[in-house]
């Protein structure tokens, strides 16, 4: 496997301070000669979040869980980031994709 060094990333990247999927396509492309190809995944419908939001809360194992957490919660912790990506990467996972 291709591969390259920290210092050279930083060269490349003048120290930039984020890098986003259009720079790595760069780096893979130019740098280590590969063809990339990217596509978003689709996100989830409401039809899909409702199924897998049904489907964690009728888990035993899921709702002692929630109340250990709820009972032994950081007061500094928000309770729930309202952050639309963020829950549908949980509602993934918890589909096992």
């Amino acid at each position: 496997m291709e591969y390259i060094t920290l210092q050279r990333l930083n060269q490349i990247f003048k120290d930039q301070d984020t890098i986003g999927a259009d720079d790595l396509v760069y780096l893979l492309e130019e740098k280590l000669d590969y063809t990339v190809s990217l596509e978003r995944k689709p996100s989830l419908s409401k039809e899909q979040k409702r199924f897998a939001t049904q489907r964690i809360f009728s888990e035993p194992e899921v709702i002692d869980q929630l109340k250990y957490a709820k009972e032994n919660r950081d007061p500094e912790l928000s309770a729930y980031s309202g952050n639309e990506e963020e829950f549908s990467r949980l509602v993934d996972k918890m589909n096992g994709r």
